[in-house]
């Protein structure tokens, strides 16, 4: 009787088995864990924003005018891939940022620069020990920038980290606009994939609409409508000058 029942039990398992999820296979201390499960995801994300005051909201570009201050935020954030294993951290959270010739450090920093160049172009926070961030759990950095001329702005922060138990070194970065201009923001893109590009063009002066005007610079492009040209989150309602529709 007691080999029959055996008998039934391993039958039951052969047959279920195919359900079970595969990560319940996977040992949590491997590498290759963390491996499959950060495929498509981010562990670590970096922000950079830009305090729009006329909208009251951190944004990724505002439009300024030479002589005025502007302020950068930098955000980082770890996901751990390991879901329900153990916790990992993410640690030695190194912030260097890097300003453009228009842009100088301004100072006012949340969390006190380890050091800034003599020319005010790159600021750097290191090996900040005091931080270890767990799954969704952020640190941020934010600190005044002066504009000093017009022109197109942009602002990078590039940041390195470590992660504990998988022992890796992550490395991403982040840009922000700065728009110095008299005229409507533009960006150019190839979006009808037609190896030309066409232009969006931020008519009303309001970069939290996104850019309303697409204009096929070279007469080549199909109709396009209703996608997100310039890579902002936001609809573009882009109108064919062209005629071609």
């Amino acid at each position: 009787m007691k080999n029959k029942i055996t008998g039934i039990i391993v039958a039951l398992f052969i047959l279920f088995s195919p359900l079970l999820s595969i990560g319940s296979g996977i040992s949590s201390s491997g590498d290759d864990k963390v491996v499959v499960q950060t495929i498509g995801t981010h562990v670590m994300d970096v922000e950079k924003m830009i305090w729009d005051e006329a909208h009251s909201i951190w944004t990724n570009e505002i439009y300024a005018d030479a002589g005025d201050t502007v302020r950068f935020k930098i955000r980082v954030t770890y996901h751990d891939p390991d879901d329900d294993g153990p916790s990992y951290k993410l640690k030695w959270i190194t912030i260097t940022d890097t300003l453009p010739p228009s842009l100088t450090y301004a100072y006012n920093a949340t969390i006190p620069e380890t050091s800034a160049s003599l020319d005010g172009h790159t600021i750097s926070w290191l090996n900040l020990t005091d931080v270890e961030l767990l799954d969704g759990e952020s640190v941020e950095v934010a600190f005044d920038a002066h504009v000093s001329n017009g022109g197109i702005h942009i602002n990078t922060a590039d940041v390195a980290a470590f992660e504990t138990c998988p022992h890796i070194w992550y490395n991403a970065k982040a840009t922000a606009t700065v728009y110095a201009i008299s005229g409507p923001a533009y960006k150019t893109k190839d979006v009808d994939s037609d190896g030309n590009d066409e232009t969006a063009t931020d008519i009303n002066r309001d970069l939290t609409d996104g850019y309303e005007s697409y204009a096929d610079d070279d007469g080549s492009s199909d109709v396009v409508v209703s996608i997100d040209g310039d890579d902002d989150g936001k609809i573009d309602y882009f109108i064919d000058i062209t005629g071609n529709s």
